[in-house]
């Protein structure tokens, strides 16, 4: 066998088998109770795909150190309480890149910044649980010297559950291609897009951000 790809439902810690499996490109362990990634990096060291939604492992500067390691990581999926830690995430563009759905929860700051080049491939977003005033679009690269997209090309799927402070999400206008938008128990949200931020998004970017929500086939407002 030349890779293997694995799937867990109820594994707590990488075990002593799984350090033998060097071969592993694939790791699903999403909704599990596992708590660290600690050896990662070193017991499989040829990892494409690591998912860890929904799993008891929040990203944290160990874990990042960790899957800086994997020099062959493609697709990553976590979750993200610390909003330092979502930033030193989006630093390491390499690492940022790989990551396609992302679970923010239980998060407290101010401002939170999402960079759409360093997170380009990005297609699910879940905010739940946490208190955040303003989220803001950043589309500036250290890597790359060409004007990129502020756009999230590939984000299709966000859903905000219980979001604290915010009172709009203009910020969704930076997800052209969205499909799937859940906005529920989040009473502070006044209005999905602010008219005069939503022209003022407008005025200076792509055609495609005049009009919001072009390509969205469900939308689900509650308790708002």
């Amino acid at each position: 066998m030349q890779c293997l790809s694995l799937s867990f439902t109820f594994i707590r810690s990488l075990s002593v088998g799984l350090k033998g499996l060097r071969k592993l490109i694939s790791l699903d362990l999403e909704f599990t109770k596992l708590k660290s990634i600690d050896g990662i990096g070193t017991s499989l060291p040829n990892l494409q795909v690591l998912k860890l939604f929904g799993s008891h492992v929040d990203i944290d500067a160990r874990s990042i150190e960790e899957l800086q390691i994997l020099e062959h990581l493609k697709i990553f999926t976590g979750n993200v309480k610390d909003a330092l830690i979502l930033e030193s995430i989006q630093r390491v563009e390499r690492l940022a890149s790989c990551v396609q759905c992302l679970l923010i929860y239980k998060m407290s700051a101010e401002v939170v910044t999402l960079n759409t080049v360093a997170m380009g491939g990005l297609r699910e977003l879940y905010i739940n649980y946490s208190k955040i005033s303003e989220i803001k679009i950043d589309w500036k690269s250290k890597e790359k010297e060409d004007l990129p997209s502020p756009c999230f090309k590939h984000l299709s799927s966000i859903a905000i559950l219980a979001l604290k402070g915010s009172k709009e999400l203009s910020w969704l206008l930076f997800a052209p291609n969205l499909k799937h938008l859940h906005v529920e128990d989040s009473e502070s949200i006044e209005e999905i897009i602010n008219k005069e931020k939503g022209m003022s998004i407008s005025n200076v970017h792509p055609p495609d951000m005049m009009v919001p929500f072009q390509k969205l086939q469900f939308l689900s407002l509650k308790d708002l």
